[in-house]
């Protein structure tokens, strides 16, 4: 019980974090820029999310598998479907990527023809959806191994790296910069999540 009640604060700060890191191009890209532009972000935002569902999908599949798995210490065992999630996350994730990035105009303009204009901006998100889907389970690996306060100082860090990074870009570029910030953030929270990983257990969450 007292264990639960230990992990039960930094797992909720791990999923508000996450939450900001979601929401915080769009806040501040309200802020500099009109509601027009914000309108469009958002939309593309909800666009390149579909292209993670890959990868939220192998987690709730593998995290049983791998929590077992690491129990056992079955670590030949593990790595394998470690490598295997990835894999499938990535291949969803470039299977839907592409075809949302070749026809990321047209797919806007479902929204109405003056979203159309946000076709980069999906195409830079989809991006970082890659990178995070190539990385694997590494974020369910941290929590599944206990790992949510070390998860929660990172991510902390990483959501505000993005807040700075949005503040920087987004005057400069608009919405384009609010893209370009939030999928390096979302990337660097991938690579951090997979070298602690790596570090930690010796086990590659990635394809790589």
């Amino acid at each position: 019980s007292l264990g639960w009640r230990r992990a039960l604060l930094p797992l909720t700060f791990v999923s508000a974090t996450s939450m900001l890191l979601g929401q915080a191009d769009i806040v501040l890209l309200g802020f500099f820029r009109a509601q027009s532009e914000v309108g469009v972000y958002g939309a593309a935002v909800r666009v390149a999310t579909l292209a993670g569902f890959g990868l939220i999908a192998v987690n709730m599949v593998a995290s049983p598998l791998l929590a077992r798995l690491h129990a056992e210490n079955s670590r030949a065992q593990l790595q394998t479907a470690l490598y295997s999630a990835a894999r499938l996350a990535l291949g969803f994730t470039v299977a839907v990527g592409l075809m949302l990035a070749w026809q990321a105009d047209r797919v806007l303009a479902l929204f109405g023809a003056e979203f159309s204009v946000g076709a980069d901006v999906l195409r830079i998100l989809l991006v970082g959806q890659a990178v995070n889907a190539a990385a694997g389970s590494a974020g369910a690996f941290m929590v599944m191994d206990g790992a949510e306060r070390q998860a929660a100082r990172k991510l902390g860090g990483v959501v505000l790296l993005n807040a700075l990074a949005n503040l920087v870009l987004i005057p400069l570029y608009g919405m384009h910069g609010a893209a370009l910030a939030t999928a390096a953030s979302v990337a660097l929270w991938s690579v951090v999540g997979a070298l602690w990983v790596l570090r930690a257990h010796g086990l590659r969450s990635s394809v790589f």
